[in-house]
Formats: C-alpha cells, sequence, structure tokens
C-alpha cells in the first residue's frame, strides 16, 4: 500500500515538469504589425501608419474610412481588443537641435498556425 502511495505522489509531482517539457517542444509562430504613433503626445483625433508586412498605410475601418483615435491608450486597447500583444517599443528621433520631431513605434504581435506564418511570410517577400 506505501509504495502505490508513494507511486502516485511522485506521478503528481512530475506530472507538471513533463507537460512543461512537452509544451516547449512545441512552437509558438505570431504576425508582427508595426505601428507608428504621431509623436505629439497632445495630438487628438489622429489617424496612425501600419505596417503589416506586405503595406504601410493609414488604418482603415472596414469601409475603407481612416481610423482616428483620441489618445495613444485608445490605439493599444483598440488592437488588444483585435488579439494583439505589444511586442517592443522603440522611437526615432529626428529633426535639429532646436526642432525635434519623435516618431514612437509600437512593435505588435498576434499568435498564429506555423500554415499561417508561412503564408505570412511568402506575402511579405517581394516577387
Amino acid at each position: 500500500m506505501k509504495r502505490k502511495v508513494l507511486s502516485l505522489v511522485i506521478f503528481v509531482l512530475f506530472l507538471p515538469i513533463i507537460v512543461f517539457a512537452q509544451n516547449q517542444d512545441q512552437e509558438q509562430y505570431y504576425l508582427y504589425n508595426i505601428i507608428e504613433v504621431p509623436s505629439s503626445i497632445d495630438s487628438k483625433n489622429f489617424e496612425v501608419k501600419v505596417d503589416n508586412g506586405e503595406t504601410i498605410e493609414k488604418l482603415k475601418d472596414s469601409n475603407g474610412e481612416k481610423i482616428k483615435f483620441k489618445t495613444r491608450a485608445s490605439v493599444l486597447m483598440y488592437f488588444q481588443s483585435l488579439g494583439w500583444e505589444v511586442s517592443e517599443t522603440t522611437s526615432k528621433i529626428s529633426g535639429t537641435s532646436h526642432l525635434t520631431d519623435t516618431n514612437l513605434y509600437w512593435i505588435i504581435r498576434k499568435p498564429i498556425s506555423k500554415e499561417e506564418a508561412l503564408r505570412a511570410a511568402e506575402n511579405a517577400i517581394k516577387q
């Protein structure tokens, strides 16, 4: 009886390790987009550019109308509602010593299947 209980305890203790190891073998694929956000934090009703790997253009809704955002947080909430997560952020400063402009770039990603990742990569390469 003690041996069965001991075997059960050992199995229960090592089960999470076994499951975790199996999950590590499965590679996760992502679809990436780069969002360019205007520099001025005081901007209201601004548009963002999206690099989807095939084109770089201002974000549009399903009717082809350009989407305008009230704040930078509203941009993040919009993309999060569509299943995207922020992967990285960066900025680019340009201009002169008296007048500078900073563009913000958010690299966002969404989990996809291996087949979708291969298809996206094929579509991103210029033929």
